[in-house]
């Protein structure tokens, strides 16, 4: 079905075929939606709306966004290199940044610092929970960052382990 947002419990769908929302962002009095679309050849398009307009980012998923002033940035993935897994990846202003073999969920600023949460891959295309920090990867251990906050020096990101831990 189509991309649907409501403000005080009225709905407002989103244009866009075969569309999906996955969050939502306000800045000011400006409504962000990040999500996807549907290609005429049926492959995904990661986009995002402005108050209702649609902005198309290009092939991918749309996932998470954060705006910054008048910089918006997105995070989701691309399918890459390897059909055994997508890329993570981060649009700023529509410019596409590839961080590599995984997917990314969650972000945030702190400063002029981008955070970015998801998965890498491992060995044996094992997900890896991790987060990026302006495109440098950091790896937590085996599972998926689903959420991201920061507050001073501090990285908080939760998701779950797919390790046993005690």
């Amino acid at each position: 079905g189509p991309a649907i947002i409501w403000k005080n419990g009225v709905a407002t769908t989103l244009v866009g075929d075969g569309s999906a929302a996955n969050k939502i962002f306000v800045a000011d009095n400006d409504v962000y939606v990040v999500g996807t679309t549907h290609s005429a050849d049926g492959s995904l398009n990661a986009v995002y709306w402005k108050n209702g307009v649609l902005n198309t980012l290009g092939k991918g998923t749309g996932m998470a966004i954060v705006v910054n002033g008048n910089d918006v940035y997105v995070a989701g993935f691309i399918i890459g290199n390897n059909p055994a897994y997508d890329d993570a990846a981060i649009w700023r202003n529509g410019t596409l940044t590839d961080l590599g073999p995984g997917e990314a969920f969650a972000i945030t600023m702190s400063g002029s610092d981008v955070y970015v949460a998801g998965y890498s891959v491992g060995n044996a295309n094992t997900p890896i929970a991790s987060y990026w920090k302006n495109g440098t990867l950091t790896t937590l251990g085996g599972g998926e960052g689903d959420g991201i906050a920061v507050q001073g020096s501090d990285v908080y990101v939760s998701g779950y382990s797919n390790v046993l831990i005690n």
